[in-house]
């Protein structure tokens, strides 16, 4: 399946390593992405994912678009009782002419709240050699660059923390990457402009792979098909521990690689009796986009098992369909979600190309 821009995160990572406020990450992003993201388990404060995050180009195939694309908007609206809303979440793609993401925009920078904008940058040879982030909170501006070597490793980082209303910097400091054995161990190193972030881990990694090449990742039981697709996985960060990510996820797919089904089984531990356990089937169109959505029971028991006032529609299966309108490059322009009768969610792009 192609991708959706909302599927594509954005890279603005201050490390943590497996902690358990951060665990909760990945649930909140299986249910973001709707269980579509085919990176398979998709973690965002790995730091194998964080230096190798850019070793797969970022060009206009990647996120699933045609023609020679000069910029991209996508625009998510709110949808309640059926009647559609103002704007949810804009995402922006600028690409030069050889195809490349140079700018990648969420929000509006312009407006007090959370933004952020990326700006890229390549050499000679087509190579990215550095990404520049700038994030917007309500209260505070974060800057981040990083620099890449020719193969897509993360090298060097610049990071600095401040006041969104005042120059007062809270942290500024530098993270160098250095390789060794054909880049399966890194040394990190942080080194303060001023102040160092607290609770930054460094000091020496090591990475350690399967047969296949498959990264193996701590606590993380992955299985593989002939393939070499993530078909299961199940995690265990310390089950029984209050917030200890918990969880097992099995998916299949069709032979045009699409996410057809999906069960999520989350044992996490939590002050709050419920879980994040989710079930569904999806069938796809010629062009490999996704036409219908069915959420199933789960036999550990459905979203928020514990609460009285579920009712008995809660828990039969019920498919979400979608539709689309296409330009003449073949892009879907607009994207509407039905439950039945009924607008559930509306999605516009706005495209311009070079030809």
């Amino acid at each position: 399946m192609k991708k959706s821009l909302p599927q594509i995160l954005f890279a603005f990572i201050v490390i943590t390593f497996q902690g358990a406020n951060a665990q909760e990450w990945l649930i909140m992003h299986i249910l973001e992405t709707g269980g579509m993201d085919k990176k398979l388990p998709f973690f965002g404060n790995d730091l194998y994912d964080k230096v190798t995050s850019q070793r797969i180009k970022k060009d206009t195939a990647y996120f699933g678009l045609k023609g020679q694309i000069k910029s991209f908007t996508e625009t998510n609206y709110y949808v309640q009782e059926g009647i559609m809303g103002g704007i949810s979440q804009q995402t922006t793609l600028l690409f030069n002419k050889s195809g490349l993401l140079t700018l990648n925009l969420q929000g509006d920078t312009s407006k007090i709240g959370r933004s952020a904008v990326e700006h890229y940058y390549y050499d000679s040879d087509k190579h990215l050699t550095k990404i520049v982030r700038k994030k917007y909170d309500y209260n505070y501006i974060s800057l981040n660059i990083s620099e890449y070597n020719s193969l897509g490793y993360l090298t060097q980082e610049t990071d600095s923390f401040g006041s969104r209303f005042s120059d007062k910097e809270v942290y500024h400091y530098k993270t160098i990457y250095t390789y060794f054995l054909f880049y399966t161990q890194v040394i990190v190193t942080h080194k303060a402009i001023t102040k160092v972030f607290p609770d930054l881990e460094g000091g020496t990694f090591k990475f350690n792979f399967d047969k296949k090449g498959n990264y193996i990742r701590p606590s993380v039981i992955c299985n593989y098909d002939s393939l070499n697709r993530n078909i299961s996985y199940s995690i265990d960060y310390g089950c029984g521990s209050n917030s200890a990510l918990c969880m097992n996820v099995s998916t299949k797919y069709d032979k045009n690689n699409n996410i057809v089904e999906q069960m999520v089984i989350d044992n996490t531990t939590r002050n709050s009796k419920w879980s994040f356990s989710s079930h569904f089937k999806a069938k796809y169109n010629e062009q490999n986009l996704i036409v219908e959505k069915t959420s199933l029971p789960v036999s550990m028991g459905i979203l928020f098992p514990s609460d009285k006032d579920l009712t008995d529609e809660s828990i039969v299966p019920f498919p979400y369909t979608y539709e689309y309108t296409f330009d003449k490059y073949g892009n879907w322009i607009t994207m509407k979600g039905l439950w039945g009768l009924k607008l559930s969610s509306f999605t516009k792009r706005e495209i311009t190309y070079y030809q």
